[in-house]
């Protein structure tokens, strides 16, 4: 006798918690999607030669998953190790991105100059400086005529 009336109550424990499943999973989807447009917004201008091509169609899907991965990449806590190529199979589709319109020539007038003035810096009794102080020290010798 007790089965018949335990039995009622499990169905309702069972029901409140699969709707409470279906609230919270509509929740996170547009939660998702209201994220997910609102990258769209921020960078719109590096997703726009997928609608340029007409022989390379790309599905919003693959559109989706590019935002999604550059909003992980912009939410990385640490900033040091923070390279694209590094990190090329955890950012497949952005690394995918940045080779593309993010090419830079192999030289240049300007980074010659930028290396020339750091191999000034860098002298033996300089041995012990941080990366960090390097790349300061550098930026202060040739932007000096920004102070």
């Amino acid at each position: 006798g007790q089965a018949f009336i335990i039995l009622p109550f499990f169905y309702s424990v069972l029901f409140d918690l699969e709707r409470e499943l279906g609230s919270s999973t509509l929740a996170l989807v547009s939660l998702c999607e209201a994220l997910i447009a609102s990258i769209k917004a921020r960078f719109s201008g590096l997703l726009r030669y997928f609608e340029i091509g007409e022989n390379k169609k790309v599905s919003n899907e693959d559109k989706s998953r590019i935002l999604i991965e550059l909003d992980a990449y912009l939410c990385e806590e640490s900033r040091e190790q923070n390279l694209l190529f590094i990190k090329k199979h955890l950012y497949p589709r952005l690394y995918q991105l940045s080779l593309k319109y993010l090419p830079m020539p192999a030289t240049s007038a300007p980074i010659e100059r930028v290396f020339s003035q750091s191999g000034f810096l860098m002298r033996p009794h300089r041995a012990s400086l941080t990366t960090k102080n390097v790349c300061l020290l550098t930026f202060l010798k040739c932007n000096t005529f920004l102070l």
